[in-house]
């Protein structure tokens, strides 16, 4: 998974550093920054949510995100993203050798993220007018979230974010996360537009799911998300 995060990096790196060293020929720079950082958009977005951790077999689940983006040039902005979602897995262990593996967990949680945006589309052709936009993002937030991991027979196992085995909410599970993703986007009129994104997010904890193993790798989960936005200037 750290590979892919490296690997994503680098392939939003190159086509924006070689927007940054080709760019010619078009009255303003994807690049060029407006005068005054008055350009926003805000929108709302469903999405469903895919869990990848140690119990991997994940239900689609579903998420809500509300965000304000400021748009600071043409092809570059910071967005600033509130999700609230529920993740689902289990884990059967087929053999019959090993119950410990027989577990399923429920886990509610609400992230928070700030996140640079480059609209790969425009760096590319340099048509800042253009109503399309692909845009590649990197950024860090934190999720907060509260678990229970049941066996599969509703036994109550483990819990994060809970007291009184699992009876009474207590303070949530708080740790980074890290997203990155692609969205395409269309602007219908000038002020209305839609977007379809894929965002995957890395997280710092390795107990989404209930599991915190030894030696296991950290949890992660993608949105999958359809979103509409208002554009408008300040």
């Amino acid at each position: 998974m750290k590979k892919e995060f490296y690997s994503l990096c680098l392939a939003l790196l190159v086509p924006i550093l070689s927007g940054l060293i080709t760019f010619n020929g078009f009255t303003q720079s994807p690049f060029e920054f407006y005068e005054a950082p008055n350009r926003w958009d805000i929108g709302v977005k469903a999405s469903n949510v895919q869990f990848y951790g140690d119990l991997p077999d994940s239900e689609n689940k579903l998420a809500y995100g509300f965000y304000a983006n400021s748009i600071l040039a043409p092809a570059v902005g910071f967005r600033f993203l509130l999700n609230f979602g529920e993740m689902a897995g289990q884990r059967k262990d087929l053999t019959g050798k090993d119950n410990r593996n027989n577990r399923k967990f429920e886990t509610k949680y609400i992230d928070y993220t700030i996140d640079l945006n480059f609209d790969l589309f425009k760096i590319f052709t340099g048509d800042i007018e253009n109503p399309l936009s692909v845009n590649g993002f990197l950024g860090i937030g934190y999720i907060r979230y509260r678990t229970k991991k049941y066996s599969l027979d509703d036994v109550l196992i483990e819990y994060v974010g809970y007291t009184d085995n699992g009876e009474t909410k207590d303070k949530m599970g708080l740790d980074f996360v890290f997203p990155y993703g692609l969205e395409v986007g269309y602007m219908v009129t000038e002020n209305i537009g839609f977007d379809l994104s894929f965002k995957m997010y890395a997280t710092s904890t390795d107990a989404l799911d209930g599991r915190d193993r030894e030696g296991t790798a950290i949890d992660m989960y993608h949105n999958f998300s359809l979103g509409v936005k208002y554009k408008f200037s300040l």
